[in-house]
């Protein structure tokens, strides 16, 4: 589906092999991903659940920073945690897509997916950081609406161009380089399956890390935090498993790099 070298293009909603992209059939497939690669993917499941218990871990000492640092910390933090779980998504799509051998290696693609991640977990930080969410609401009551319609817009904006973008890291993580403009259109039509199956399979981890926390956290709180870390690495290699499915139906294992 997307413009190639050789001049080929298709409909914007249609996959390589000429079927409709459809969220539940990418979910579908990301799951089969999953179960064929699973020998291969516990061990970044496991770092991505220990990454994630260290983050819960730091948001509990948040509460004792002094308040002038406290709003740079954890900015700094999640950046730095940002880096390493996209280390770590990089390696396990590198698995899902069938280059298992070699996923670990530490190499310049990996390097520029993890590089293109955290670019733009950057840039949601410094939209944050000018215009605070919790700013925008704790308004008067007649801009209520306003601040909260911009809060929202902004936060689709910011997600629809992510879903755009989506092919252009993994393709440089693949050695099939994606510009960010052909996989803009290579989206096309294909943002809304995306998230469709990204809700599939996430909304139930995310709810039983919610449910894990709110049944176990007051009398067995190291139980709960094994537990909700366990589900948000699930979680990881869920979101992980969709991209290298929406990657694997739209563009697949080319050979020469993808451009507009």
């Amino acid at each position: 589906m997307a413009w190639v070298k050789n001049g080929a293009a298709r409909s914007h909603t249609i996959d390589r092999n000429g079927r409709q992209l459809s969220g539940g059939e990418i979910a579908d497939g990301a799951l089969r991903a999953v179960r064929s690669a699973l020998p291969q993917l516990w061990p970044v499941l496991l770092a991505i659940a220990a990454l994630a218990a260290v983050n819960m871990s730091l948001q509990q000492t948040y509460k004792f920073l002094d308040a002038d640092i406290r709003h740079l910390i954890p900015v700094v933090d999640r950046l730095a945690l940002s880096a390493l779980n996209a280390l770590l998504l990089g390696i396990a799509i590198r698995i899902l897509l069938g280059r298992g051998e070699g996923a670990w290696s530490l190499d310049r693609s990996l390097a520029a997916y993890t590089g293109l991640i955290v670019a733009s977990d950057i840039v949601s930080e410094a939209l944050e950081l000018l215009y605070p969410q919790k700013a925008l609401l704790q308004v008067h009551a007649d801009q209520y609406w306003s601040g909260l319609g911009f809060a929202i817009a902004m936060s689709l904006l910011l997600w629809r161009i992510y879903l755009r973008l989506i092919l252009w890291p993994i393709g440089e993580l693949m050695g099939a380089p994606v510009t960010p403009f052909g996989s803009s259109h290579s989206m096309r039509g294909g943002v809304w399956p995306l998230l469709a199956a990204t809700l599939l399979l996430t909304v139930p981890l995310a709810l039983a890390g919610v449910l894990v926390k709110l049944g176990l956290g007051g009398r067995f709180p190291r139980l709960a935090l094994g537990l909700g870390a366990l589900c948000w690495g699930l979680l990881g290699i869920a979101m992980a498993a969709v991209a290298a499915e929406v990657y694997r139906r739209l563009i697949g294992q080319c050979a020469e790099p993808l451009s507009a």
